[in-house]
Formats: structure tokens, C-alpha cells, sequence
């Protein structure tokens, strides 16, 4: 049986490997999803909704999805 490899992805990678289709981190990102198991934790999570609530991202997340404070 071969192992599969586990990875934990930044928060940095995982917004530019959405966002950004051509980049390393988007390679990363799919090669772990596909040959392997993404992990993430609570603390991950929370830091992605923050970060995809700033203005800036506004243009690629629905309002719908952004928590209100």
C-alpha cells in the first residue's frame, strides 16, 4: 500500500492557489487534493474567513458567505 501524504496548506497558498490558476501554489494545492489528504484545523478556517472578509477580497467572495461582525 503507498502512502499517501498529508498536508497542512498557509493561508497565504490557499488564497493565491483559488484565486491565481497558473502559480506554484495553485500545483501544490492540487496535487494534495488529488494525491493526497488536505488537513485543516478551526484555527485555519477562521483565519481564512478573516481574511476573505477584507475589502479587498470582496470581489471574489459572495456577501452571503462573509460573517458579520
Amino acid at each position: 500500500m503507498k502512502n499517501k501524504i498529508s498536508a497542512v496548506i498557509d493561508t497565504n497558498v490557499a488564497i493565491s492557489a483559488v484565486l491565481l490558476l497558473h502559480t506554484v501554489s495553485r500545483q501544490v494545492f492540487d496535487f494534495v487534493v488529488l494525491h493526497g489528504e488536505l488537513l485543516v484545523s478551526e484555527e485555519i478556517l477562521a483565519e481564512l474567513n478573516e481574511v476573505l472578509a477584507r475589502p479587498k477580497f470582496r470581489k471574489y467572495v459572495c456577501s452571503e458567505s462573509i460573517p458579520a461582525d
